[in-house]
């Protein structure tokens, strides 16, 4: 056999089949190309673009959520109501909420209409452009244009959205909010403690599979096999759990953190969470495309 026999590429049915099937020299191989495409793709600008809409989007959220709360709440409360909070988000969050809850429920309603309904604008649209981002984002991944003229763009990536936001959501209820129902029904805290693993454990699953929808589904290519896109989604749901251990570790140290940034503590930890995990999801797209791309038909 010559040299060149032993260099040539492989035959069609000695593709993986799967992602376990591909070799060690593969995978360095993959590594290599997902580095250069973060690189030429700018996914680091993105990830900043992007993180800065989905900050936006949150307080904006947050302004609402405080607006329309002030409408049907009683001020006496809200220090009750959001004291359940601690332990689960920073101190000084929770002081900075209680203060805001307490003057706007005393506002007058018209006007709590008004700025309810404002910030919910707000917050839609700026998580639209921001989904509208990542779209263009993963279809580059993959060497693809997206036309975005058009109502039918527009409505596509609004929907989307509103899925992600209510995914999210959801998933922030069963790891924060089922501990905290948990603690105000008189649970002990081992009690608390085992219903927010099992919590987190659930929204972690909801992660991985909302992940791979997304990257199976907004590419402009024909959709592969859930079993390539799960590569990804397990990277950012492991970055997630690991993410998450770390956050409750700084909240111990909350105080040592709000004396180093002051009043921007909160702001500050929110933003270097969201870029890092936006920047986590653009490189599991740059690992779906490249090991798609390495395997060559994926549909099978």
């Amino acid at each position: 056999m010559s040299p060149a026999d032993n260099t040539r590429p492989p035959k069609e049915h000695d593709k993986p089949r799967w992602p376990a099937e591909i070799g060690w020299r593969d995978w360095l191989s993959v590594l290599g190309r997902v580095g250069h495409g973060v690189r030429r793709h700018e996914v680091s600008m993105d990830a900043a673009a992007i993180s800065f809409l989905a900050l936006f989007a949150i307080f904006s959220a947050v302004s609402a959520f405080v607006a329309f709360y002030g409408l049907f709440s009683n001020p006496g409360t809200v220090v009750t109501d959001m004291k359940a909070l601690q332990g689960f988000v920073p101190a000084d969050v929770v002081v900075s909420l209680i203060g805001n809850m307490q003057s706007v429920s005393l506002r007058p309603t018209a006007t709590l209409w008004g700025a309810g309904i404002f910030s919910a604008f707000i917050s839609i649209w700026c998580a639209q452009q921001g989904i509208d981002a990542l779209m263009v984002a993963f279809n580059m991944a993959y060497e693809q244009t997206i036309d975005r003229s058009g109502y039918g763009h527009l409505l596509h990536s609004l929907a989307l959205a509103l899925a992600v936001i209510c995914g999210l959501a959801v998933a922030a209820c069963l790891a924060i909010g089922l501990p905290v129902f948990a603690r105000m029904a008189g649970d002990s805290l081992v009690v608390a403690e085992v219903v927010r693993a099992i919590g987190m454990t659930v929204a972690g699953l909801l992660l991985f599979f909302g992940l791979a929808a997304l990257y199976r589904f907004i590419p402009d290519r024909r959709p592969p096999r859930w079993r390539w896109v799960r590569f990804g989604a397990g990277i950012v749901v492991a970055f997630w759990a690991i993410a998450s251990i770390l956050f409750s570790v700084l909240l111990s140290y909350s105080n040592s953190y709000t004396t180093m940034y002051g009043s921007l503590s909160a702001v500050v930890l929110l933003l270097t969470l969201t870029y890092v995990t936006v920047a986590t999801v653009l490189v599991g797209v740059e690992f779906n495309a490249q090991i798609e791309a390495h395997c060559g038909d994926t549909n099978g």
